[in-house]
């Protein structure tokens, strides 16, 4: 909002990239500076920039007054954002992606200052217009794309079109060349489990600043053993190791003290769910049934914060106790029920049976009862298939399935849609022969 006066009260912010307390930049500066006294509110402004030392001082001072050009960092990223042009179909042939580039920042500062892009005189004075420069380099990136088989790249015609594995880097906001390797250990690890899959994720290069501090040893140790079942089996003195931790520890909802901490928590977790459901997206196209079932098992824990040998029922807003009370029973009477079928279990006993094994007040004062947990449990969005199998002839069958709805459909906790993955695999549960998301809403039959 416009203000007639802006403080910059201390220009040191932590960076979760980083890992350590960073200068606001001077496009933050300019920014917050341009609330102060606009036209159309006021006739003047005031701006007021506070800092920890005089050197700091003189830095934003030179950067203001001077008026330094700033520049581009887009190469750095080239193959991500030409990977999302292809995708989007905006770019199709070599040509097209070369003048793509003419509408960029980074074109119209290396064409007044090609020196801060690495081009000598002497290359300049051959390719004056630096086309060939540009050529070289989209060429580079397209092979370092195809190489990865995000995209199809003919080097003769100058073709591109577009991968599935591009689509997922570009859908889920991840870097190309992170997303090449994953998809390439994905494909060697086809017997993997739930270790392996937070192993990939958490060995993701985005998270390589995440920085393993000599005091945090201690309080990543303890997480370790008081919160994560599975197994970390990398050190904790390296970032996968540290982003292992820190994982398990936010979906255990465990209350971290450390500042620094919280923070690499909350760098690791607005990643973690969108890089998980790609690496689910990719375990479906290359129809590794197990592995799919893993990554999309690591999605709803990082969603919902819940274990999937935990108790159903924390989905919903029940006091600690009576969770408490539910999964005891179910670890010291029925281990050998999943979730799902412990839940069921559940739905069938009398409301005074499951009063007593929540131990839940028989006070008629009391909110909760044993009939409002079973209502709970008849809301939980679970399905049934029937199948009905038709053979064609030797070697073709068509099958034919029906979804029944085990649940009461509950706006306030279904809202108006639900989304199911529905695949067909092998008897050993290996390979995907089919696979399809299917949304309901209350009124499908």
């Amino acid at each position: 909002l416009p203000a007639h006066t802006v403080i910059i009260c201390g220009t040191s912010v932590f960076n979760a990239e980083k890992g350590k307390l960073v200068q606001l930049g001077i496009l933050d500066v300019q920014q917050i500076f341009g609330r102060a006294g606009r036209p159309q509110f006021d006739k003047s402004g005031e701006a007021i920039l506070i800092t920890n030392s005089q050197q700091n001082l003189n830095n934003y001072l030179n950067l203001i007054v001077s008026s330094i050009p700033i520049e581009s960092g887009f190469v750095k990223n080239l193959m991500d954002h030409l990977n999302a042009e292809i995708v989007a179909s905006t770019v199709s042939t070599l040509s097209e992606a070369v003048h793509w580039l003419h509408y960029t920042y980074f074109y119209a500062r290396v064409t007044k200052s090609p020196i801060s892009y690495g081009i000598s005189e002497r290359a300049l004075e051959k390719d004056a217009s630096l086309d060939g420069y540009l050529h070289d380099l989209v060429n580079g990136a397209l092979l370092r794309l195809k190489e990865g088989t995000l995209c199809e790249y003919d080097v003769e015609s100058g073709r591109i079109g577009k991968q599935d594995l591009g689509r997922i880097a570009s859908y889920y906001y991840v870097q190309t060349e992170a997303m090449g390797i994953m998809a390439n250990e994905l494909g060697l690890s086809q017997t993997g489990d739930y270790a392996d899959v937070m192993k990939l994720l958490c060995s993701y290069t985005g998270f390589e600043n995440v920085r393993v501090r000599p005091e945090e040893l201690q309080e990543l140790d303890l997480m370790e053993k008081r919160c994560c079942p599975v197994d970390v089996t990398i050190p904790l003195e390296e970032y996968s190791g540290k982003c292992c931790v820190l994982l398990q520890a936010y979906i255990s909802r465990t209350n971290i003290k450390s500042f620094t901490l919280i923070s690499d928590t909350n760098f690791l977790i607005n990643s973690a769910e969108r890089i998980t459901r790609a690496l689910f997206e990719v375990c479906v196209l290359k129809k590794l049934a197990r592995l799919a079932r893993f990554c999309l098992t690591w999605c709803n824990a990082i969603n919902q914060r819940v274990w999937w040998d935990q108790s159903l029922l924390r989905h919903f807003d029940l006091p600690p106790q009576v969770l408490n009370a539910i999964e005891t029973h179910h670890r010291q009477f029925h281990s050998d029920f999943s979730p799902i079928e412990h839940a069921l279990f559940l739905a069938k006993l009398q409301p005074d049976e499951l009063s007593n094994i929540c131990k839940l007040s028989v006070n008629k004062k009391s909110r909760l009862s044993g009939q409002k947990i079973i209502n709970m449990i008849n809301a939980l969005p679970i399905v049934d298939t029937f199948v009905t199998v038709h053979p064609i002839n030797q070697s073709m069958v068509c099958l034919h399935v029906k979804l029944i709805m085990m649940f009461e459909w509950n706006v306030k906790y279904h809202g108006h849609l639900q989304s199911f993955w529905l695949f067909i695999e092998d008897s050993e549960k290996k390979r995907i022969y089919h696979y399809e998301n299917i949304t309901i809403n209350k009124t499908t039959k």
